[in-house]
């Protein structure tokens, strides 16, 4: 399939202003804070809803092309950046904080959230997410699990990966499925959410 199909096939997911194809905006989004740079060889796309994420999974997967999620790419690890090329999915547009439980000590937040905001809506309550990146500021909470993002203080508090009970995974194959529980020991079945969070 052509770029410009594959484009206009993108675009009828996600609309037009969502899909970039654009040199600058390739250059842009090539790199992560690491040395890595891999740019991305057809489209940058900014999804806003997992049904969008699961239509372009299932999009890449039929057309056998090379996807690669991004949060906002502050990482040292080059974990975003499309080494295969093919299409970058920026997954920062998914920025909602859904529910602030603050009985049981938990929220729910879409991958996009930036960590330092998560902290500015959970301190009135004197609460925090404990894991501090130096990138806080920047970073987003689906970028911190995908990298296990640690610090000085996971030496007593661990790292991101031991803070997520669940997640919302959508697979290869647009596959939209749901991990972990709402409580901190969970002993049923196994745990996906290590697993997932092991494998991205």
């Amino acid at each position: 399939m052509s770029e410009s199909l594959l484009t206009k096939r993108l675009e009828q997911i996600v609309d037009a202003e969502n899909v970039s194809t654009e040199h600058v905006d390739l250059l842009c989004y090539s790199r992560d804070a690491s040395e890595n740079v891999g740019m991305p060889d057809v489209v940058l796309v900014w999804p806003s809803e997992t049904r969008q994420v699961s239509e372009i999974m299932k999009l890449a997967n039929e057309l056998g092309v090379p996807l690669t999620p991004r949060g906002a790419g502050t990482c040292l690890s080059g974990g975003p950046v499309p080494a295969r090329g093919g299409i970058l999915l920026v997954l920062t547009r998914m920025r909602n904080i859904l529910e602030v439980d603050i009985a049981n000590l938990q929220v729910l937040v879409e991958c996009g959230v930036v960590l330092h905001d998560l902290n500015n809506v959970l301190a009135p309550y004197k609460l925090f997410l404990p894991p501090d990146p130096a990138s806080g500021e920047a970073c987003t909470i689906g970028g911190c699990v995908a990298e296990c993002s640690g610090d000085v203080r996971a030496v007593k508090y661990e790292t991101f990966r031991d803070w997520a009970l669940g997640l919302q995974v959508v697979l290869p194959n647009g596959e939209v499925v749901e991990t972990g529980a709402k409580t901190l020991k969970c002993a049923s079945g196994y745990d996906l959410t290590e697993i997932v969070a092991e494998a991205i």
